[in-house]
Parts: C-alpha cells; sequence; structure tokens
C-alpha cells in the first residue's frame, strides 16, 4: 500500500519565497499547503492536519510566534521550523520563539532544509510509488522497466560523480551536468529521498569541500536506491 505524503503547512508571504519552497518540498515528495498570512493559516489548521509547520516570521497580519501560539492552542501539534531574515535567527529568551524547533536563515538552502526536516523526522519518502506509476502511465511493466534502467546507469553514474568530485579542483560542470541527469532519473521513477539528496548536493556546488562531502554522503543513499529499485513495484 502506497504510503500517504507528509503534509506541511507553509506561511509565507513573499512569493518568490514561497515559490520556491513549495518548488522544492513538493519536488522532495510533501504535500504542500500555502498560506500568506495567519488568518489564511488558521483557517486551513481547522480543517486539516499537519505533519510540519513553516512559518515566516514577519507576516501582514501579526508574526510567526503568535500564530504558532494560536495554531498550538487550536490543537495543532505538530513540530514548527521558523523561517526569518533576521540577521541573528536565535529565539530570544523571553519570547515564544522557544516553542520552534529550530529556526531557519532566509534565504532558505535546499540543504539546511533538508537536514532540518530529517532532524524533525519529517525525511521525505523513499519511495513514490504514484509517481513511478504517473510516469509509466498507470503500466507497473514499464516502472520496472525505466527502475531497471536507472539500476543500470547508477554504477558508471557514482563513478563519475566521485571521480569529477576527487578531481582539484572539484570538476564543477562535470558534476552538474550528472547530478541533472540523476536528478531527472530519480524524480520520474519516484525516488524521492535521493532526488531530495541531489538537490541538497547540487545547491552546493559553489563550495569544493561542502560539494567533495555530499557527493561521497551519496554512497549510502545509492545502495538504499539500488535495494529499492531491485524491490519492483508491490501489487495492491
Amino acid at each position: 500500500m502506497e504510503t500517504p505524503a507528509l503534509r506541511l503547512l507553509l506561511v509565507e508571504d513573499d512569493p518568490i519565497g514561497a515559490h520556491w519552497l513549495r518548488h522544492l518540498l513538493g519536488g522532495w515528495g510533501y504535500a504542500v499547503e500555502h498560506a500568506t498570512d495567519c488568518q489564511q493559516a488558521l483557517a486551513m489548521a481547522e480543517v486539516k492536519a499537519f505533519d510540519g509547520l513553516l512559518l515566516d516570521q514577519r507576516l501582514p497580519d501579526g508574526s510567526g510566534e503568535g500564530l504558532l501560539a494560536r495554531l498550538r492552542a487550536g490543537g495543532a501539534c505538530a513540530p514548527a521550523l521558523a523561517l526569518s531574515a533576521d540577521l541573528d535567527p536565535r529565539p530570544r529568551p523571553d519570547s515564544g520563539a522557544a516553542q520552534f524547533a529550530a529556526r531557519l536563515r532566509k534565504p532558505i538552502a535546499a540543504d539546511a532544509l533538508l537536514h532540518a526536516l530529517h532532524a524533525l523526522g519529517l525525511a521525505p519518502p523513499r519511495w513514490d510509488e504514484g509517481r513511478a506509476l504517473a510516469a509509466a502511465n498507470g503500466h507497473a511493466s514499464i516502472a520496472r522497466a525505466l527502475r531497471q534502467l536507472m539500476l543500470d546507469e547508477l554504477p558508471a553514474q557514482r563513478a563519475e560523480l566521485q571521480r569529477a568530485a576527487a578531481a582539484s579542483p572539484p570538476e564543477f560542470e562535470a558534476l552538474d551536468a550528472q547530478l541533472h541527469k540523476l536528478l531527472g532519473s530519480a524524480r520520474l521513477t519516484g525516488a524521492m529521498a535521493l532526488a531530495a539528496h541531489i538537490e541538497s548536493a547540487r545547491s552546493q556546488l559553489g563550495d569544493s569541500l561542502a560539494t567533495a562531502q555530499r557527493v561521497s554522503a551519496l554512497g549510502p543513499l545509492f545502495a538504499e536506491i539500488e535495494r529499492l529499485l531491485g524491490e519492483g513495484i508491490p501489487s495492491g
């Protein structure tokens, strides 16, 4: 049986920032509901339960801290992330910010967001069967063939990533090309956890050390995706 996507409430009044986060989170397999102010967020929370809350700290009709207090009073118990453009994102001792599990400085980096979600137990789904079948027009045999093709190409892609990352200096164009190709395959076959880590790696391509570390960290994930790809699509 397919596992339902984790549902996140994003409260952000900046359209550009909201678009980026919705694109990023949706690409990782989350179901994202977007509100632009406190009243809209409270109305959404009355009719839907959320697994996680991402709240901007400055909203047109209030603050993120005040909104979180009202959400908690209404019964929302999901872990919350504060999104802040302040130079010092640390919570004040006398404020309600202590209710937030973590605070992320805007603009939000893909790597920081993914790390925070993992820390809160909200990791992206490892596999999205529905997305894999949709890409194959509902045909399980085609979905399995796409998985097998991705599985067959993984060793060469992994070797090229490791080679480009180990070069001195790292070959950023080669890294980006391979990551872009792998990202497309991951999304097509529903390998959402892999897609999230690839997005994270691409966001750090300007940092030699971070890039090498990130590509190296993909090793265990490759092994897990190989296992998932080898399982085939469950029936039912």
